[in-house]
């Protein structure tokens, strides 16, 4: 028995700390910024869900104010459910097998709504950004 509690502790040694505490410090990272990230993707794409789609593309020159109402309320859903979905991304990473995973589980997702967002766009907003 001493033996082994003896190798134990030289093993324990023979690790550097920053390399014992890196997999948790990644995932309060992942926790706090992949969640983040992942949280803000979802509202976005949960703005255009409830957003009155075909209003967003008529070009006019006046003030649409069936527009501006129906953005003011997918805007303010989107960002209440933001609040559940981040907490809940956040709670997931500490249950992830690996940090790896719970890395990829945050900007994988994150990486194929950007570019759902960029395709939801309309045309005059893809030319101020330089699509």
């Amino acid at each position: 028995m001493e033996k082994d509690e003896t190798m134990t502790s030289v093993m324990v040694n023979l690790i550097p700390k920053w390399l014992y505490y890196y997999p948790r410090f990644s995932r309060v990272m992942a926790a706090l910024v992949g969640a983040y990230i992942f949280a803000n993707v979802i509202s976005l794409l949960l703005f255009f869900a409830f957003v009155d789609n075909h209003l967003l593309h008529v070009e006019t020159e006046t003030i649409n104010r069936e527009l501006v109402t129906s953005g003011f309320n997918a805007a303010t859903a989107a960002s209440m459910l933001s609040i559940v979905i981040y907490t809940m991304a956040a709670i997931w990473v500490f249950y992830a097998k690996t940090a790896t995973r719970a890395w990829a589980v945050m900007l994988l997702p994150s990486l194929l709504g950007i570019g759902c967002i960029y395709l939801l766009l309309p045309d005059s907003v893809k030319q101020v950004v330089g699509g």
